[in-house]
């Protein structure tokens, strides 16, 4: 390429990563002002997350290693000592008691910064999409690829939300680019590219363990680079010498990583042990409320994500990868990713959004790769379309149509009040204060005295703050979901009107989000008696409470779940037994599955 138009190149990716981010940015103060807690307006995940990369920030090592990976709370903490260190600077936290305080009265700002950190990683992967498709095939599938990532209604939604979701990708790529490039250099006599892919390889897994998949890749390099047939003795010398030199730098690495939570690693084996199961015949997948198999993602997330368009051209790009002579070396390397991702997830039943998000790039590649070759074919052919550059151009356009409208109608939504700030609104006006409230997790968020005083500060992690005067308390509120459920989606409907009656209970709120989480159709299939548990359960609330208020989404103007609010009686009969009847979703939903305008814009 000349200098001049690898210039060109080079403006033309700066405005590509300017248009991605800025695409990312817009809306990003959903949810905001935001209070210090776990299951208001934004996802439950943040403030958690945040918790941890601040309590990092202070020398507080107690991040469990299975659910908080390191490499993205050290990276944080970084992030959020240079936001102090500036900010104390421009003079706006005059001590670090004022950045605390900060962080107790509203936690807005650690959540843009965060915000802005995941988008600004987001948009980068839109820029490593290029140089990925350009490595693997030629530079029109790389900006085909390109825009389609830049207007990814998954990759945009989830690129909103600060956990470490969308920063994979990121890292997905960069590993993938380095493989590419070490297997350009297997048979050459270099040990820094092995180096290099084993440390990419670390940070990859110890930010979400799912990065073990690109370990295939890596090791099947010098199957697929070596040109003639493996002479076995010539090849493990070479294997012993620089992988196994490589995987030693990689475990030093991994092991300076968790070196500070390793206090944490008796509750990680017995997460392990859990999640494997206690008796041999119950696989990873037994423990979860909510398995589906793989099918799950191919009919319903990604058409979501990617729209139907770009979805069908990448399933079309990926026979046109399995079939072709060509690209023999990176076919391997690709499918072996896709195929040791996609599995384990199947086979553990993981249903959320965001599990699909690490190979969303690559899936966007094989749309470009099918779209350029479908319109080679039908310019050769039809004699009407003679410019293969105006017909890619229309192409690219229709297929954006779907993700660029839904990505209009989120970035409306999400600046639209929530059905759950509505109700929260509606309690603090209508309910009186002092009143006791039990709401399930994703209801609204009212606060009682209780959880000011257990509110965590990040000096330690559950050190009550004393020198902060909090104002008085608004309502005496329980969480629902925690006192029925003694693991996540395991609700105990005999204990619910005894609770009510012995904690003296006047109201319940409960969120047609916690129940479309748990209690889908995957559920339905796969964990029967939980779902039984679940519609006595809510058949219980609705025989005998009252209900005082609705409130139902609306997909066009009005996000967040469907709210109920029931009064219970004092004449409450513990012994009352449900209605009679089949159990019916939440009103405004389709299906248990779909909360409708919730997953619209915080898709689980």
């Amino acid at each position: 390429m000349k200098p001049k138009s690898n210039n060109i190149e080079k403006m033309i990716l700066i405005l590509v990563f300017v248009v991605a981010l800025t695409i990312r940015v817009i809306g990003i103060q959903w949810g905001l002002p935001g209070q210090n807690h776990l299951h208001g307006w934004f996802l439950a995940d943040e403030p958690k997350i945040l918790r941890a990369a601040l309590a990092l920030f202070r020398g507080d090592y107690w991040v469990n290693l299975l659910h908080n990976y390191p490499f993205f709370y050290y990276l944080s903490s970084l992030l959020f000592a240079l936001y102090y260190g500036v900010a104390h600077l421009l003079g706006i936290y005059p001590d670090f008691t004022s950045f605390e305080t900060q962080y107790i009265v509203d936690i807005s700002p650690f959540l843009v910064v965060g915000r802005l950190f995941v988008a600004t990683f987001a948009s980068l992967t839109v820029v490593g999409v290029f140089f990925l498709a350009k490595k693997m095939f030629d530079r029109t599938v790389a900006w085909i690829a390109t825009i389609f990532m830049i207007f990814s209604f998954g990759h945009v939604v989830y690129s909103k939300v600060y956990r470490l979701d969308p920063f994979l990708p990121f890292l997905f790529v960069a590993t993938f680019y380095a493989i590419l490039r070490l297997g350009e250099k297997v048979d050459e006599k270099m040990l820094r590219p092995f180096v290099i892919c084993g440390l990419l390889l670390t940070i990859t897994f110890a930010t979400k363990i799912t990065g073990w998949a690109l370990l295939v890749p890596f090791l099947l390099l010098p199957l697929v680079y070596n040109k003639k047939y493996i002479d076995w003795n010539s090849f493990l010398p070479r294997l012993d010498s620089r992988y196994v030199f490589a995987g030693f730098i990689a475990i030093l690495f991994y092991i300076a990583l968790i070196l500070p939570i390793l206090p944490s690693l008796g509750e990680t084996f017995s997460n392990i042990s859990r999640w494997v199961g206690e008796t041999p015949n119950v696989n990873l997948s037994a423990l979860s409320p909510y398995q589906h198999s793989i099918f799950w993602h191919f009919s319903n997330t990604l058409p979501r994500q990617m729209g139907w368009g770009i979805y069908l051209f990448a399933i079309l790009g990926l026979f046109i990868l399995l079939f072709s002579r060509k690209y023999s070396q990176h076919k391997i390397l690709l499918l072996s990713l896709l195929v040791t991702y996609l599995l384990p997830i199947g086979y553990a039943a993981r249903v959320t959004w965001r599990d699909m998000l690490p190979i969303l790039p690559f899936l966007y590649i094989l749309a470009a790769l099918a779209l350029y070759q479908v319109t080679v074919f039908l310019v050769e052919r039809v004699h009407w379309l003679s410019s293969i550059n105006l017909a890619l151009v229309l192409g690219v356009l229709v297929l954006n149509l779907m993700p660029v409208y839904h990505l209009y109608r989120q970035k409306y939504l999400i600046l639209q009040p929530d059905t759950r700030d509505i109700s929260r609104d509606w309690i603090v006006e209508h309910i009186p204060v002092g009143s006791r409230l039990a709401i399930e997790l994703y209801g609204p968020g009212v606060w009682d005295q209780t959880h000011y005083e257990e509110v965590n500060s990040f000096i330690r992690e559950n050190e009550q703050v004393a020198w902060y005067d909090f104002s008085p308390p608004t309502h005496e509120v329980s969480l629902l979901s925690r006192e029925m459920a003694e693991e996540q989606g395991e609700l105990h409907p005999d204990q619910l009107l005894s609770f009510l009656k012995t904690e003296h209970i006047e109201y319940v709120v409960v969120s047609s989000a916690y129940y479309g989480r748990f209690y889908n159709d995957a559920s339905s299939t796969h964990f029967p008696e939980l779902v039984q548990a679940a519609h006595l359960y809510y058949d219980l609330i609705e025989s005998n409470l009252h209900l005082v208020k609705q409130f139902i989404p609306d997909w066009r103007e009005r996000p967040g779940p469907v709210i109920q609010i029931y009064a219970v009686p004092l004449d409450l009969n513990v012994d009352a037994p449900a209605l009679d009847k089949v159990f019916e979703p939440f009103p405004g939903m389709e299906s248990p599955a779909s909360a409708v305008g919730y997953y619209q814009f915080s898709p689980r």
